[in-house]
């Protein structure tokens, strides 16, 4: 028998193998079972409930693993539990947003703040209700469980393979960003196992060689999303504004040192809800910015504005920590601190 056919035979085998032993949640029946979201968009807390029929659960988690990732975004009928999911979840977005743009980046954060952990006893795909009951899931989970609510919503995606990884590739015009093509379309890299990628933006130890993988559709026509550049200031929402001024030059080699100020930006309401922002950096002149040290503002008086000075850029990690207790996390990088004036 050919070396190929043994291993697939065996990689078959240790599917079966592997799920004959999961440990499936104890059910007290196969009603519904309500789960709780949390996560921040934009800077502003966000809460959905979702009740996801347990009944499902166990039809999904018994069905056979494949390498085919079409038949994880394909639902049986009597269980269409990523049609409901995405209905919630588009009405959640649509009482926050406007446009369709900021409706599939409102779903990614939902998407993104869900727990990375590698599978245990073996690389298998979830199904997206798995993803949503066990509250977690590696890179092809939460980039399946995205390209399944986007398909339900009827936009064209596919999933976007580099060595190692998995993330989704969403059609969209009018943007810059890292984007592969298929048959003339564009694709946009779409980062899920991560908090804070934006779409079009890609880790640096991804970029390079891409698979593109294709997706089965109901045989309707998929749309592709228009993209909606942000505002400057929206005082209904809270974000980040970075300054940077020259400070002075010095040196050997005449280097120039710059001034940097950043701060938080919202309207009265959403600033009281903040309870305290922690900053990091790396690269600069002062201990207290060394890596591992936060700097922790509270005064909201002052927008919770934190300055330094260095010789050049780095990214800002900030941590939000809101009065009911819910944390943002968001990297502010360094392109943006670059523009910066």
């Amino acid at each position: 028998m050919p070396t190929s056919r043994i291993s697939k035979r065996l990689r078959n085998l240790s599917f079966l193998l592997f799920f004959s032993a999961l440990q499936i949640p104890a059910f007290a029946n196969t009603s519904a079972m309500r789960k709780s979201f949390q996560w921040t968009f934009d800077g502003i807390p966000q809460r959905i409930e979702v009740d996801l029929n347990s009944a499902a659960y166990l039809h999904y988690r018994s069905k056979p693993r494949t390498w085919s990732y079409g038949a994880y975004i394909t639902e049986t009928p009597i269980f269409p539990v990523i049609m409901e999911v995405g209905n919630l979840l588009q009405s959640a977005a649509s009482n926050v947003v406007d446009t369709e743009w900021d409706r599939v980046r409102y779903v990614l954060s939902f998407v993104q703040n869900i727990r990375y952990t590698d599978d245990v006893g073996g690389e298998y795909p979830r199904f997206p209700i798995e993803t949503l009951i066990d509250g977690t899931g590696d890179c092809e989970d939460t980039a399946i469980l995205l390209a399944a609510i986007l398909d339900s919503w009827g936009l064209d995606c596919v999933l976007l393979s580099p060595a190692g990884h998995m993330a989704l590739g969403l059609a969209v015009n009018g943007m810059e960003g890292t984007s592969y093509s298929l048959n003339g379309k564009k694709y946009y890299y779409v980062e899920t196992s991560g908090r804070n990628w934006n779409i079009g933006e890609i880790p640096p130890k991804y970029a390079g060689q891409m698979k593109v993988i294709t997706l089965p559709t109901s045989g309707s026509p998929r749309r592709t999303v228009e993209y909606v550049a942000p505002k400057n200031v929206n005082r209904n929402k809270l974000q980040f504004a970075v300054y940077r001024s020259t400070q002075h030059s010095g040196g050997a080699e005449g280097r120039v040192a710059y001034q940097y100020k950043v701060l938080l930006e919202g309207n009265e309401k959403l600033m009281n809800q903040v309870q305290e922002v922690r900053y990091q950096r790396q690269h600069v002149n002062f201990a207290e910015y060394r890596e591992g040290n936060w700097i922790v503002k509270t005064n909201p008086g002052n927008q919770f504005e934190a300055t330094w000075t260095a010789w050049r850029n780095a990214g800002i990690a900030v941590q939000v920590q809101f009065k009911n207790g819910q944390v943002s996390e968001l990297m502010i990088r360094e392109a943006a601190i670059e523009a910066a004036r």
